[in-house]
């Protein structure tokens, strides 16, 4: 037998939300309701993909910020019972940032990319400090590649640095998207499923086969990991973060999934396809 998924026309499989009745809130900013069905780390706009608002230049920490509130250069300056709960800046602006927990703090570390989520921001008198997630600490402690005491960071996903044509930001507690653009955004989506396609059989003697996917767009998958547990990029499709509660596949390794997960199949073929939008990998075997 043979199962064949041929497309005749414009066939697309989606896992996003489209987003209308956008309104004009200033000379360059819009803004649409959106329910919260995603966490909204992506949105596309007439196919183009938009930005997550984020600061213009890198941010220099002074330092560490300890949970019993000091300061430090080296994690070798901790005292008893101690713990880095973050970073500290000079400038106390951040502390007023609104939706604090919905920020991301990204490095660039030789050729690793760490994302890290913020559960607070304090003031403090020498200007504001970051409380990172359960990850950071894992960041500091890289092997290669750690996360220092004066690290630069760029500053994602606050809607006080929508300032840029083509960025967005969506407000978890207005419920509202908003989208700094020269015009009204058009055939707007956002991704919503975090899986399009999902092809396994029941395991090696039972396997899924004989099966084709053709001429079809998929397009529009979310990826909320990150945003909600952090991101340590490593080779090869792997990666760390706070991986406590995360499944593993076979070879022990977390790995980023597929947007179509193939798995436990034989003669499965793809002929003619479009993979566009998707937050991860394309098409995983």
């Amino acid at each position: 037998y043979k199962v064949n998924y041929i497309a005749d026309g414009n066939a697309v499989i989606s896992g996003g939300e489209k987003i209308t009745n956008w309104e004009k809130v200033s000379d360059d900013v819009y803004t649409a309701e959106y329910n919260g069905k995603s966490l909204v780390r992506e949105m596309y706009v007439d196919g183009v993909k938009m930005q997550l608002s984020a600061a213009d230049t890198p941010i220099k920490p002074i330092g560490f910020y300890t949970r019993d509130e000091n300061i430090i250069k080296k994690k070798s300056e901790l005292t008893s019972g101690d713990k880095i709960a973050g970073v500290a800046v000079s400038g106390s602006e951040y502390s007023e940032y609104k939706n604090k927990k919905d920020i991301q703090v990204c490095y660039a570390r030789g050729w690793k990319v760490y994302i890290s989520t913020v559960t607070d921001i304090v003031k403090i008198n020498e200007g504001s400090a970051f409380i990172m997630g359960d990850e950071f600490e894992t960041m500091i402690n890289r092997p290669n590649y750690p996360v220092n005491s004066d690290s630069c960071f760029i500053i994602k996903n606050a809607k006080e640095l929508l300032d840029k044509s083509g960025e967005f930001y969506y407000d978890s507690s207005e419920k509202k998207i908003y989208c700094k653009s020269e015009t009204a955004p058009a055939n707007v989506f956002v991704p919503v499923l975090e899986q399009l396609v999902n092809v396994e059989g029941k395991d090696l003697g039972h396997q899924a086969e004989n099966i084709t996917f053709s001429g079809i767009r998929f397009a529009h998958c979310a990826w909320n990991y990150p945003a909600q547990n952090g991101f340590i990029g490593m080779q090869g499709q792997l990666f760390g973060g706070n991986t406590k509660s995360l499944p593993y596949n076979e070879l022990g390794n977390t790995i980023v999934d597929a947007g179509v997960q193939i798995k436990r199949a034989n003669n499965i073929e793809f002929t003619n396809n479009e993979f566009t939008g998707i937050a991860k990998v394309g098409v995983g075997l």
